[in-house]
């Protein structure tokens, strides 16, 4: 399957590149949300080489470089039980906001999920980002809420936002 427009798919060569967005956006958008304890650990654990490759050699798994190197989005096909594709991340550098790349991102990642079979995407948010604003003008809506322990004694306090994908 050809990547829609304004994405690109990473490569494992991008992952330096995918480390780097994560680096640049991480602390800038949780810096009032969890402790910069929090932000290092996690930093480390998810976006590590080793982390990345493994999710890269996931057959259901892609990362999306957006506009070449404004930011990055991760989608996983098939997530769970059911007919559901999960966006685990999307970050676009802080430079890059208010340009409608993060709006055109999820669309395009909705015209992949559905040309998968899938009919909804769902993802995770923290309670306390403002991205919720975000998410729900794109037309998510608050479908759970969870925290998720993720060791070392720090917690995910998220909500799960999911948007059912039309025909």
């Amino acid at each position: 399957m050809q990547p829609p427009p304004l994405l690109t798919i990473a490569s494992l060569n991008d992952i330096p590149l995918i480390q780097s967005i994560a680096r640049n956006t991480w602390p800038k958008t949780f810096v009032n949300i969890i402790s910069s304890e929090q932000i290092s650990y996690m930093l480390d654990a998810m976006y590590n080489t080793k982390t990345l490759t493994s999710l890269m050699n996931h057959p259901n798994f892609t990362f999306y470089l957006i506009n070449g190197d404004a930011g990055m989005a991760a989608l996983e096909l098939h997530f769970g039980k059911g007919p559901v594709s999960k966006l685990h991340k999307l970050y676009i550098l802080p430079e890059n906001h208010g340009k409608g790349w993060g709006r055109d991102t999820i669309r395009q990642l909705e015209i992949v999920a559905r040309e998968a079979g899938d009919h909804a995407l769902i993802l995770n948010v923290n309670k306390k980002n403002p991205a919720t604003h975000f998410y729900e003008k794109c037309g998510f809506t608050l479908w759970k809420s969870v925290v998720i322990d993720i060791g070392q004694g720090f917690v995910m306090d998220d909500y799960i936002f999911r948007k059912e994908l039309m025909g």
